[in-house]
This record gives structure tokens, C-alpha cells and sequence, in this order.
């Protein structure tokens, strides 16, 4: 009898898992996948309208000045029920290479952009799920709302879901979680946040930058969402939409005709931003030195006006939160047998020492996390029942090839033609390269509810997965491809370790988007 297989979400990470459980084993496994929208692609498809950005502020504790523990707010849209809206917008251009973020063995048509648009992705996403038949096991406009274990040894799982036939419950052997970490915008804990009297945004909210004219705006993050608004409202390397020339013109005037006064805060002033220029630098383009740097949020005063932990204030119009998303698995009861023993969630307000804490969702009506708990060292199974996994964990990674070989794992897993994941040296953080290489001989302690990291990057990023492709079974993922070695020309990449091109394309990803796209 073929095992059920339950797979959240028809995204990249869910195409991946398709495929494998398909390629590794497609006579053992029965699938169903579950996808909130009318097709595949995720947060990849565009909703022009996301609707009102609604902020709920977060419960600051005394101990948030010394950021050990607390809690912090979320946004939300009422005009989304079966799905949050996208949180990306129409000519949005991806920051890695498209031949560096495409799946193994299947690259982007001939003639793609280095840096291709958001549409360009999405069609990607729709010709690899063509050519595996994902129509065939997808059950579109469907919204999963109850995953709950009802068995053990073996285990199975209830799912419930709500879609055009209504709602129906089902048996499955596993469960994959591929429905993505973009869902709940995350908005910090600022004491006194209640005050402010202007309009505040989360980033998924962002479509043009045409809304803030006239405004003084804080821009707060400095990541990808945040360098790529700060930017747009400077009027550099705008994209085209309705008026998009005469934003640019007006923004390259001095002062700029658009009205517009843009500052950014960095939680760490005294760094350089991590994916653009710095606008303190002289040797930054004119349009990044309009950008004017401030520290983190201390409070906001009663009056409205913003503090910084400098000392400085500062009133603004319009707030916009670049600051992440949430990690949320409302599907999962975290009161129910297994996760009220080991939550994947840690209860909101829970209180840990530790001086890495990090914030839970202040909000009980939505669990939610900056950090998940009790997955194994690999960040891809739940610990204590390995029959449920969650895709793309790991965060400031080249997502598709990442999620492709976690995929491949949890087919050889489920299908069991190979062991569980060894155990890792716990004291080692995921960024650390040497983590993926120094197993453990023996089980260390339960994890608990004690918050993980979960960034991990080059070159961290490399040996995450060279080491996990040495652990499926064969000789591939022992060696690089053989073109790789005999300087013949690129071919089949398989399972082998990462070829020198991916390793350099990971390691020179900035420099060519400034020599391609200008920023």
C-alpha cells in the first residue's frame, strides 16, 4: 500500500518535494497537495491590491530594552481570507542570478535576465510544474486549517482542509510543510508604539512608491525589502509603473521635487548595510546618499514623536516596516498532542534567560515566531516524529537548489532508503561551516522551547549542502560533477556536490547585481 503523503502549499518548495518524492519513489507514495491560490508560484504571484495595512502593536516587557525577552506585533489585511496577499509587487527584480537560483538540471529558458523580473519567475515556477504534472495531484483554492497527529508508531496524521467541495478530513503518513515563512508580517515590540499618529506599513504592503509624496518616511530595516523601498523612494533604479518616470526625474532634483524625506534605521548603525551602498559613503551614487541613516527605535513619546537610542527624535509621516515575517504554522494546534509536549511554536510570552531570546507573537489568536523550536539539527523534521517536515527553514539562502535538496532528503527518509539525519554539534551555530561536518555521537538534551538560529549563508550555505548530499545514498554526493573537474562544458549537475560555478556565483552575487542592475 502506497503512504499519504499531505503537501502545504504549491510553491517553489512544494514543487521540489513533488518532484523528488516522484523521482525517488513515485511507487511508494500517493500525494495531495494543498495550495491556497488558483495556481502554483506562491508568494511569486502578485496581488495589485493587498488592501489597508492594519498594525497591531506588541506587549513590550522591562527586560526589551535588553532584548531578552518579549513580545511584538504583526500586520494584517481584512481583504485576503483564503490567502494572505503577496508580499511581492509587479516588476519586483530578483537579488540572485536566475542561473544560480534555478533548480538543479532545470534552468530558466535561454535568454532570461541575469536578474529576471517577478513574472519571469513565476513562469519558471509554472513550466517546472508542467513538466511534473503538478496539476495532477493539486488541489487548488484549498486552505488546510487542522493538521493534528492521531497515531503512533506508525504515526498518522488527520488534515482538514476547506476548499471549492468544502471542507473534508483525510489520513496521511506524512505531512510537509511547503506553504513558506511570509505570511504573518512581523512588526517589532517599540514601547510607547501606540502613540504614533501616522500611517504605518508593513513592507508586504508595498507596491510604488507614489503613495509617499510629500511625506517624511522611516523606512525601519535595512535587508532586501528595506533597500529596495529606501531606494525606489530615492528614485534609483526605479522600475517601470504608471509615472515611474517623472518619480525618478522629480527625486534626482535637489531638493527632490517629490517632497519626499527618506530616513532608514539600522539596527546596527555602526555596519555598513549588507546588500546595497552605504549612504554615508562619498563614493555612493547621488541617489543612495539621499537616504539619511538612524539608529533603532528606543520608544515612541506620547506626543508621537519617534526616539531613538541615541537620543535622537525625530518626527515622520509614515512609518514602513521592513522588518520579516513571522514563522507560522496555524495549522498546527500547539495545545494537541504532540506539540503540547514539544511545540514547534513557543508560547506566546514565553519567558527563556537566554540573551538570544527572541520575540513570539504577542497576539494569542496567532502563533507565531521569530525562531521555531524542537526540529532536528538539520532544520527540516520535527524532532520528535520525522514524518512531519518543514521546508525552507533556513533563512538567507538561495531558496529553490536549497529547498531541491531538502526535498531529495526527505524522499530518501520517508521512502526509508536511507537513516534519519545525524545528530550536530549543538554548540556550533548554523552560520558556523564546520556545524554540517562535526556530528555527534550520542543524543544530546531534548531541545525544548529554547529559540534556534536559523541563518545560515555562505559559506555556511555550501556546506550545508554538500554535507547533506554526501548522506544520500550512491557515489554522487561524494564528488563534484566530472565537467566540473575536467574543465569540459557544463552539464548534468545530479546530486554531487556544489559545482565551482555555484560556488562562485554564491560568493559574487552582490558585485554582479551592481555591475547588472546598478545597485
Amino acid at each position: 500500500m502506497k503512504q499519504r503523503v499531505a503537501v502545504i502549499g504549491a510553491g517553489s518548495a512544494g514543487l521540489a518535494l513533488v518532484q523528488q518524492l516522484q523521482d525517488v519513489a513515485s511507487d511508494r507514495f500517493e500525494m495531495v497537495v494543498f495550495e491556497r491560490r488558483e495556481r502554483v508560484g506562491g508568494l511569486w504571484n502578485w496581488d495589485a491590491e493587498p488592501g489597508p495595512c492594519h498594525v497591531v502593536p506588541g506587549a513590550p516587557t522591562p527586560s526589551m530594552r535588553e532584548r531578552k525577552v518579549g513580545t511584538s506585533g504583526y500586520a494584517y489585511s481584512e481583504a485576503h481570507t483564503l490567502h494572505e496577499a503577496s508580499a511581492v509587487y509587479e516588476g519586483l527584480r530578483t537579488n540572485i542570478p536566475s542561473d544560480l537560483m534555478a533548480f538543479r538540471d532545470f534552468p530558466f529558458p535561454k535568454g532570461t535576465r541575469l536578474f529576471p523580473e517577478r513574472v519571469e519567475v513565476l513562469a519558471y515556477l509554472e513550466r517546472f510544474a508542467a513538466h511534473i504534472g503538478m496539476d495532477r495531484v493539486t488541489r487548488f483554492g484549498t486552505r488546510v486549517t487542522d493538521v493534528r497527529r492521531i497515531s503512533t508508531s506508525p504515526s498518522r496524521w488527520q488534515v482538514t482542509s476547506e476548499g471549492r467541495d468544502g471542507k473534508r478530513t483525510e489520513t496521511f503518513d506524512h505531512v510537509a510543510i511547503a506553504c513558506g515563512w511570509c505570511t504573518v508580517p512581523h512588526v517589532p515590540s517599540i514601547p510607547g508604539l501606540e502613540h504614533f499618529r501616522g500611517s504605518q506599513w508593513h513592507s508586504a504592503w508595498y507596491r510604488t512608491p507614489t503613495p509617499f509624496q510629500g511625506q517624511r518616511v522611516l523606512v525601519v530595516g535595512n535587508f532586501s525589502s528595506g533597500t529596495d523601498i529606501t531606494r525606489e523612494l530615492c528614485g534609483g533604479s526605479v522600475r517601470t509603473f504608471p509615472g515611474s518616470e517623472q518619480w525618478k526625474m522629480d527625486a534626482a532634483q535637489q531638493p527632490p521635487a517629490t517632497g519626499t524625506v527618506i530616513y532608514q534605521s539600522y539596527l546596527r548603525p555602526d555596519l555598513p548595510p549588507p546588500l546595497d551602498y552605504d549612504p554615508r559613503d562619498p563614493a555612493s551614487p547621488d541617489w543612495c546618499r539621499r537616504i539619511n541613516v538612524v539608529g533603532p527605535i528606543d520608544h515612541v513619546d506620547p506626543d508621537g514623536t519617534l526616539v531613538f537610542r541615541d537620543g535622537t527624535r525625530l518626527s515622520v509621516d509614515t512609518i514602513v516596516w521592513a522588518t520579516g515575517f513571522w514563522r507560522s504554522v496555524p495549522m498546527l494546534d500547539q495545545t494537541l498532542p504532540p506539540f503540547d509536549h514539544d511545540p514547534l511554536v513557543a508560547p506566546p510570552g514565553h519567558a527563556v534567560a537566554s540573551a538570544t531570546s527572541v520575540p513570539v507573537c504577542a497576539n494569542t489568536d496567532v502563533q507565531g515566531t521569530s525562531s521555531l523550536t524542537n526540529l532536528d539539527d538539520w532544520q527540516i523534521f520535527y524532532e520528535p516524529d520525522n514524518s512531519l517536515a518543514l521546508l525552507g527553514v533556513p533563512t538567507h539562502v538561495v531558496p529553490f537548489p536549497f529547498v531541491h535538496v531538502q526535498a531529495r532528503v526527505i524522499a530518501h527518509v520517508w521512502a526509508g532508503l536511507m537513516p534519519a539525519l545525524p545528530q550536530l554539534d549543538p554548540a556550533l551555530s548554523p552560520g558556523d561551516p564546520t556545524k554540517w561536518t562535526t556530528h555527534r555521537c550520542h543524543d544530546h538534551a531534548a531541545k525544548g522551547v529554547e529559540p534556534v538560529s536559523h541563518l545560515v549563508e555562505t559559506p555556511a550555505e555550501e556546506a550545508y549542502l554538500d554535507a547533506l548530499v554526501a548522506l544520500l545514498p550512491g557515489d554522487e554526493g561524494s564528488t563534484r560533477p566530472p565537467w566540473d573537474t575536467d574543465g569540459s562544458a557544463r552539464g548534468r549537475e545530479g546530486w554531487h556536490q556544489l559545482s565551482h560555478w555555484r560556488r562562485e556565483r554564491l560568493r559574487d552575487r552582490i558585485a554582479l547585481r551592481r555591475q547588472s542592475l546598478g545597485y
